[in-house]
Order: structure tokens, then C-alpha cells, then sequence
């Protein structure tokens, strides 16, 4: 009896061990899963080597915050530097009177005061909306290019991002604007428009990776 007693102790202690080691993989098992999860929530280009625990998720979060203020500043040096393209044009061209494309012109304005139902809007009310417009529209489009250089390289994330705000310029002017279609506009008009988005995309596009440099 006593050697049957110490037999079934020892196959319990035997089962009770195998029971353990199953809960220890177990265990491992659910961790990998949770850091699995916790994978999915990284950043885009979050770089997670020498990064552990709650670096990480911090990173991530300064990286949330700041991503959609680098696009806002960017885009804000595009709209600059798309003003001064169309104020060094006006010098180039001292006897053209009037824009030199659309954009240039006060159609942005009445984009606006028509959106806004406004009424008793002058000509000169007009062309501080279309100023107000370019500056408050061209910043915050700057997030389009963020969104993408996130997600392409350059120059695939530019060209993405002047092909959709042409895209945007050639059929909103025709659609709120009632301007003619891209084909029909004034002489000179189609070019200036695109050389001046050009400088737009271009100065984006430096001012976000300097940013993303610098910070």
C-alpha cells in the first residue's frame, strides 16, 4: 500500500506539472497575441527598434499630435509661396491688367459668399474672401500631403498631391465658380495655373520633410 500511495503521488505531482507548463505556454501564447494587438495600433513609420513598452505608445502619440501640425505649417509655406509666384508674376508683366488665372482673380470669393448665402457683397469684399479662402484652404490642404507621405515616398507623394488639387482646381471652378471649362479659359490662364499650384506642391512638400527632419 504505502508504494501504491507514493506512486499515485508522484503521477499527480507529474500531471500537476504538465498542467503548469500547458498554462505557462498558454500564457506566452496570450501575450504574443496582446502584443500582436497592440502592433496593430503603431504608427506608419513608427521605427519600434530600441523602442519597448510605453516609449512606444508615447511616441506614437507625440507623432499623432504633431504629424497634423507639420501638414498645417507646410501647407501654410505652399500657400506663401504660390502668393509670391503670382506677385512676381504681376512684376514680370507690368502691362497685363486683371488676374492671371482664376485663383488670382475674386471667382474664390464668390465661391464663398455664395456657399455662405451672403448678400450686398462687393467687389472688394470678394477679393478678401478669395484672400481669406486661399490661406485658410491652402493650409489645411496640407494635410492631404501628410496623409500621403506617410504612405509613399517622394516624388510619388508631390505627384499625387498636385494631380488631386488639379483635379480639384480644373472641376470646382467650372462646378461653384461658373467659370467655362479648362479648355475655354482666358489665354494665358490654364499655364499660370498650373505653374502657380506647381510652387504650391513643390514648397509643401520641402517645408513638410524639413519639418519631419527637423522634428
Amino acid at each position: 500500500m504505502p508504494a501504491l500511495i507514493a506512486v499515485r503521488r508522484v503521477s499527480e505531482r507529474l500531471r500537476l506539472l504538465g498542467g503548469g507548463s500547458h498554462r505557462v505556454r498558454a500564457s506566452g501564447t496570450a501575450r504574443a497575441a496582446s502584443c500582436q494587438h497592440l502592433r496593430l495600433y503603431e504608427l506608419p513609420g513608427d521605427d519600434p527598434r530600441g523602442i519597448r513598452g510605453s516609449g512606444s505608445m508615447t511616441l506614437s502619440l507625440k507623432e499623432v499630435v504633431r504629424s497634423p501640425l507639420r501638414s498645417v505649417v507646410a501647407g501654410t509655406a505652399g500657400t506663401a509661396a504660390m502668393s509670391l509666384f503670382y506677385a512676381i508674376d504681376h512684376r514680370l508683366h507690368p502691362l497685363h491688367r486683371g488676374p492671371l488665372d482664376y485663383d488670382d482673380s475674386i471667382v474664390p470669393g464668390e465661391i464663398v459668399a455664395n456657399i455662405l448665402n451672403l448678400s450686398g457683397v462687393t467687389g472688394r469684399d470678394e477679393a478678401e474672401l478669395a484672400l481669406a479662402l486661399r490661406w485658410s484652404y491652402g493650409s489645411v490642404f496640407g494635410l492631404w500631403h501628410g496623409l500621403l507621405r506617410r504612405r509613399l515616398p517622394e516624388p510619388w507623394a508631390s505627384t499625387a498631391f498636385g494631380a488631386t488639387l488639379m483635379t480639384a482646381t480644373l472641376t470646382l471652378f467650372p462646378l461653384l465658380g461658373r467659370t467655362p471649362p479648362p479648355w475655354r479659359w482666358p489665354r494665358g490662364y490654364l499655364a499660370t495655373s498650373f505653374a502657380s499650384h506647381a510652387a504650391y506642391a513643390g514648397a509643401v512638400a520641402a517645408a513638410d520633410d524639413g519639418l519631419r527632419r527637423w522634428g
